[in-house]
């Protein structure tokens, strides 16, 4: 075969295809049904591959059920209607036993910030995926959390520490972690002291900073202003090994307490 083929339906092709198949036309999804039980294309040969979604029927496929895809030439995918992937979704573009043969060149549409294709399988089922690079999502996705359960304000296990915290923490979002995880707040010689435990070093990718304030806590969550580390700053701050691969991360705040003084952990990623 020469030339091209494009559209949706059933073929038989002998020999080696040398042109451009393209299921369903350009902008419309569709599949190209191949009966003959393998399929060939040259180092010449383009196929062009939309997709649109992730319900059957909204993204192209070549099929043959019976054999394999062999070819050296040129996979191009492109997204049609608007669709963006997410983090989770998975195409099955050659829909066939024997996988993709050869060594052909994939060329795949750009993603949102934070999502990468996934290859892995292509060679052997035609699919390809999309997964996170956001180590956060992956850490939420390990442990089952899905939808609002997995936003890093959410508290699914229910024991006062965000995902956001627990993920900073090293620690689980599905079961109920301590005290020492949760922090603990002192008032030594008048001074305010807050203690919490973090893998040592802390997590990779985290900023680890401390957030104080005077107001009442009744006034919500306002009012909280970054606080700076160092001598002759708002405080000081150490770790010591627990032994276990954690660490107590120690911030004393300088000064004497005069009055009402809130201090809390942040953490960004």
């Amino acid at each position: 075969l020469g030339g091209g083929l494009a559209g949706s339906g059933t073929a038989s092709i002998a020999g080696t295809v040398s042109g451009t198949l393209s299921p369903g036309g350009s902008g419309a999804a569709g599949t190209l049904a191949f009966t003959n039980t393998n399929l060939t294309l040259d180092a010449s040969s383009v196929i062009s591959l939309e997709i649109g979604g992730t319900t059957a029927g909204s993204f192209d496929i070549v099929s043959t059920p019976t054999g394999n895809v062999t070819t050296s030439g040129v996979i191009n995918v492109t997204l049609i209607n608007g669709f963006t992937p997410a983090a989770g979704n998975s195409f099955d573009l050659f829909n066939e036993d024997g996988g993709v043969l050869g060594s052909p060149t994939l060329n795949l549409p750009g993603l949102p910030a934070g999502l990468a294709w996934n290859t892995s399988a292509f060679a052997t089922t035609g699919s390809i995926s999309v997964v996170s690079t956001n180590p956060f999502n992956t850490f939420a996705a390990g442990y089952g959390l899905s939808g609002p359960a997995a936003l890093p304000d959410a508290d699914p296990d229910g024991d006062g520490i965000s995902n956001a915290l627990e993920y900073a923490f090293g620690i689980s979002p599905t079961a109920t972690n301590g005290a020492p995880y949760r922090g603990i707040a002192t008032t030594d010689s008048g001074t305010l002291v807050l203690t919490y435990r973090r893998p040592v070093g802390g997590v990779a990718g985290v900023t680890y900073g401390v957030e104080v304030r005077t107001s009442d806590l009744t006034a919500g969550n306002t009012g909280w202003t970054t606080a700076i580390q160092g001598p002759g700053n708002d405080y000081l701050s150490s770790a010591t090994p627990n032994g276990d691969g954690t660490e107590t991360v120690t911030i004393t705040f300088n000064g004497t307490i005069s009055g009402k003084k809130f201090g809390r952990i942040s953490v960004t990623f």
